[in-house]
């Protein structure tokens, strides 16, 4: 018997309790998203994480000369400036 036959009872227990579903309705579960994608990418979050975002860019770009960080962070910082105005144009996002 191997120990992974003997874990297979924990692990399925503990994706059963990481499941929301287990302990939320569908529409709760679908709701808290939609307020967290609200939240994230409408207003000040959204200008705090893009200045942030923003300013790592440029810190791993030039002082720390990692390139592909940078154009990580670039990605994100376009994420955060723009994603909340043309997720609200295809009606996405409420407001």
């Amino acid at each position: 018997m191997s120990a992974l036959h003997l874990l297979s009872p924990i692990f399925a227990s503990l994706f059963d309790y990481l499941d929301p579903l287990h302990y939320m309705d569908e529409a709760t579960y679908r709701s808290m998203w939609m307020n967290f994608f609200n939240l994230m990418f409408h207003g000040t979050l959204a200008r705090i994480g893009a200045a942030i975002c923003l300013f790592y860019a440029f810190w791993y770009g030039t002082y720390k000369q990692k390139f592909g960080l940078a154009v990580l962070f670039i990605v994100f910082t376009t994420c955060f400036a723009y994603f909340g105005s043309v997720a609200r144009a295809f009606g996405l996002l409420g407001g």
